[in-house]
């Protein structure tokens, strides 16, 4: 019985697929932009298992974040505008192994909208 071997180019192939997998990042990167006239201030955002913040966010401003997801939750952003605290939920949940990206816009009626781009596995 004779072995066969895959052939040099779909070896490479396979080493290329595999080597792109295992460096894919498992992060999510989540934005916030303000497209309000007003400062933004105390600007957090709790997701994943984590609560990230920034002090401030002009308007037109974005920020990222960037979080490994630790623990199963949604996506909450808070923020003060003036002597208000407004708390607005993505409609996103996030488990353990995603990654991709939230984006997060406040709006000048100080609505919050969301794009959502993620995946889980490896690609």
């Amino acid at each position: 019985m004779r072995l066969q071997f895959p052939s040099l180019p779909a070896s490479l192939a396979l080493v290329a697929l595999t080597c792109t997998a295992c460096t894919t990042s498992r992060d999510v990167r989540i934005t916030v932009t303000n497209r309000a006239a007003v400062t933004m201030t105390d600007v957090k955002v709790d997701a994943g298992g984590q609560v990230m913040q920034t002090r401030q966010l002009q308007p037109g401003q974005t920020h990222a974040f960037t979080l490994k997801v630790q623990r199963d939750s949604d996506v909450a952003l808070t923020f003060t505008r003036g002597p208000r605290t407004e708390t607005a939920r993505a409609n996103t949940y996030l488990t353990h192994g995603m990654h991709g990206q939230v984006d997060l816009t406040v709006t000048p009626d100080w609505a919050v909208t969301t794009k959502i781009k993620l995946r889980t596995g490896w690609f």
